[in-house]
């Protein structure tokens, strides 16, 4: 046989086989018939991404292809949400074992709406975008810095009037107590001394006065 495609009933997923692709069930025998079916309730998506469209099971479960079969994924780009681009959806498959999606390599063509991928087993497939997280709100532009205001003069604190020392006192001199002069002697002495000289004086005239007195009185 040549290469197989199939595409499901609402048109969104086609899958290739390559000619010579083996195709083993998980008992290893080889695959007779492959089903697909739409999944009503898939596992929920990763916290940031969402499940665009939707999900299928491809059975049986755990089955394997050597080489790898193609899934193309026709894509609605007015059904992402908002602020996802075309670029950022992925095919992922859903790992039992892990409990997890698991991302698949991909090709988007933005023109034609697909997304193709190579897979080697079956389980649960979606296309599954990463929503952005929200852009942060722009930092409002800081304030402009406010203009130093000039720390005010000190008022110079008026100088101390002078304190007017005062004069010292004259010192009050006391006049030293004189005390009064004691009355001079009269001089006795003298006095004495004049009376004589006058009684002297006084005697020797009556003598000179009676010697010539005498003399007169004498014949020559």
């Amino acid at each position: 046989l040549g290469t197989i495609e199939g595409t499901s009933e609402d048109g969104n997923l086609t899958v290739t086989i390559p000619r010579h692709t083996s195709a083993l069930g998980e008992d290893g025998k080889r695959l007779k018939t492959l089903e697909v079916a739409i999944d009503e309730s898939p596992p929920a998506p990763p916290e940031d991404a969402n499940i665009i469209g939707l999900a299928y099971n491809f059975n049986p479960a755990g089955a394997t292809f050597d080489p790898p079969i193609t899934f193309t994924w026709s894509y609605d780009p007015d059904a992402l949400p908002e602020g996802v681009a075309e670029k950022d959806l992925v095919l992922a498959y859903y790992d039992k074992d892990a409990g997890k999606w698991v991302e698949l390599d991909c090709v988007v063509d933005t023109k034609n709406n697909t997304i193709t991928a190579s897979v080697k087993h079956f389980t649960t497939f979606a296309l599954i975008v990463i929503v952005p997280e929200p852009e942060p709100e722009p930092a409002p532009a800081p304030l402009p810095a406010p203009m130093p205001i000039p720390a005010p003069e000190p008022v110079p604190e008026p100088a101390p009037a002078p304190v007017p020392v005062p004069e010292p006192e004259a010192p009050v001199v006391t006049p030293p107590v004189v005390p009064p002069a004691a009355p001079e002697a009269p001089p006795w002495g003298l006095i004495s001394g004049l009376i004589a000289a006058a009684i002297l004086a006084g005697l020797a005239i009556w003598l000179v006065r009676r010697q010539r007195a005498g003399g007169a009185g004498k014949p020559v």
